[in-house]
């Protein structure tokens, strides 16, 4: 017996984000920055970096301005993150990297840059 599949749509093995999950991660302008930051390196890049970018994005290059960023990105922006699995934090490197369900953000991150920057 041969059963015919040429109707079935395939199914996806990385699930979307809910519309929720996408615009609660986007909705904060810091942690859009540290999307940014994320897509363009490729890999894992430290908070102490992380911290550093956000803080001269934000006009505070000083120690307490990349204190202020780096207590943000770890009790907030990444825990958020990887609660929706778009990233993975490192907690023995504290270092983060973006997984492939990031991707799914690339699109409505690309509609608000030129705003951002």
């Amino acid at each position: 017996m041969t059963i015919d599949t040429s109707n079935v749509e395939p199914v996806s093995t990385d699930p979307s984000l809910p519309a929720s999950t996408v615009f609660e991660l986007l909705l904060d302008r810091r942690r859009r920055y540290v999307l940014y930051s994320l897509f363009e390196t490729a890999g894992e890049v430290s908070l102490e970096e992380l911290a550093g970018r956000l803080a001269r994005w934000d006009g505070t290059p000083t120690e307490d301005g990349r204190a202020c960023a780096r207590t943000e990105l770890h009790h907030n922006h990444v825990p958020r993150l990887t609660d929706a699995r778009v990233a993975r934090y490192h907690p023995d490197r504290e270092t983060v990297e973006l997984l492939p369900a990031a991707r799914q953000l690339e699109p409505h991150l690309d509609l608000v840059a030129d705003s951002d920057r």
